[in-house]
């Protein structure tokens, strides 16, 4: 039987593996329309922000005890500023170290942001944790 927290663990996971889907998605139909190298910067832009977002899942759903449940705000945010930092970090280095086209890249990027986001919504509104 899972806990809720193993729960919430679960459906944080499946977001984010939906949002590398939306990234993966989303770099294909450029890839088409505007040529590999679109679709290659899309992907690694989308990929900055994917990577550093599963991480964060991993470490704040890392502990399960009841001593874990009053820090979990306090990782949570500091985890939050580490992602927004460290995919700020890795969509720099992509654009400086690949070859990229900035405006594909910088688009992926906020996709998959933008993604995230309609994604939790849609599991919430799932879940019945939001009013409709």
């Amino acid at each position: 039987m899972l806990t809720t927290q193993d729960s919430t663990k679960n459906s944080a996971i499946k977001m984010v593996l939906w949002q590398i889907c939306l990234c993966i998605v989303y770099a294909g139909v450029l890839c088409l329309a505007a040529g590999m190298q679109s679709g290659w910067s899309a992907l690694l832009g989308g990929m900055s922000y994917c990577l550093p977002n599963f991480l964060f899942v991993r470490r704040v759903f890392a502990q399960t005890t009841a001593r874990a449940a009053t820090q979990f705000v306090i990782r949570f945010m500091v985890g939050e500023v580490a992602k927004l930092f460290s995919s700020a970090v890795i969509f720099v280095l992509v654009i400086k170290y690949f070859a990229v086209k900035t405006i594909p890249a910088l688009s992926g990027y906020i996709v998959v942001i933008i993604g995230f986001w309609f994604i939790s919504m849609l599991f919430m509104l799932r879940e019945g944790k939001v009013s409709q």
